[in-house]
């Protein structure tokens, strides 16, 4: 694509990372400036992708978008936890007090085309999150509110079930088998991001809009339309 794109002479490529190139934050919330430490496949996959893209720089006008949990109508990765408090299936792993910076699909487009747009975007990476950090607890209550249900009162420790995790994933994925469980899916009530979009409000005047009320009624109401909850 990087190559098409030189060949083409397009005005401005823009690369989607994610915040996963930060890791998940064990020592404390994931910020702007934290260092780089990608903790799964994924997020090593991505930092690669991101030092391909840099080498492109001096041929073409790029931006590099950490792109943080992303959520809204269109968007199926959070089915299962609004299925599961819909169905009141959902319990607490932890404090909950660990940090998301979600942002809602409308403000990431917003951010994405702002700096499709802006020439001082060239040469750049910002990450494009939400107005503020909420905590699993916030996000839990927020979408609870947004289907017309009572907080999920039910809380377990986090050791236990890590631990399962890891022996889990030490056992079955030698044998080929999928674990139920593994410490990427676990990390939803570890990772800790906390961002301020420093460099995206300076330099692309990105201000997104939409909270977590708003947005997990909108995602609900999508989410009931295509019946999938």
């Amino acid at each position: 694509m990087l190559d098409k794109a030189v060949e083409s002479g397009v005005s401005r490529f823009v690369h989607g990372s994610t915040i996963g190139v930060f890791g998940i934050g064990h020592n404390g919330p994931v910020t702007d400036d934290s260092p780089l430490e990608p903790d799964n496949i994924y997020g090593i996959t991505k930092l690669e992708g991101e030092k391909v893209v840099r080498t492109y720089f001096d041929k073409l006008p790029i931006a590099i978008a950490r792109i943080a949990e992303t959520y809204g109508p269109g968007d199926r990765r959070l089915v299962k936890l609004f299925k599961g408090i819909a169905r009141r299936r959902f319990f607490m792993i932890g404090s909950g007090e660990n940090l998301h910076a979600l942002v809602y699909i409308d403000d990431l487009i917003d951010g994405l085309r702002l700096a499709a747009a802006r020439d001082e975007a060239s040469g750049k990476t910002f990450v494009l999150a939400g107005s503020e950090a909420i905590s699993t607890s916030e996000m839990i209550h927020g979408i609870a509110a947004a289907l017309n249900m009572g907080r999920p009162k039910l809380r377990v420790p986090l050791w236990p079930l890590m631990a399962a995790a890891v022996v889990m994933e030490n056992t079955l994925r030698p044998l080929g088998i999928q674990p139920p469980l593994h410490r990427r899916r676990m990390n939803f009530f570890v990772k800790s991001f906390k961002f301020t979009c420093r460099e995206a409000r300076s330099t692309l005047g990105y201000e997104p809009k939409v909270g977590i009320a708003e947005g997990a009624a909108a995602t609900a109401a999508w989410y009931r339309q295509m019946q999938l909850i």
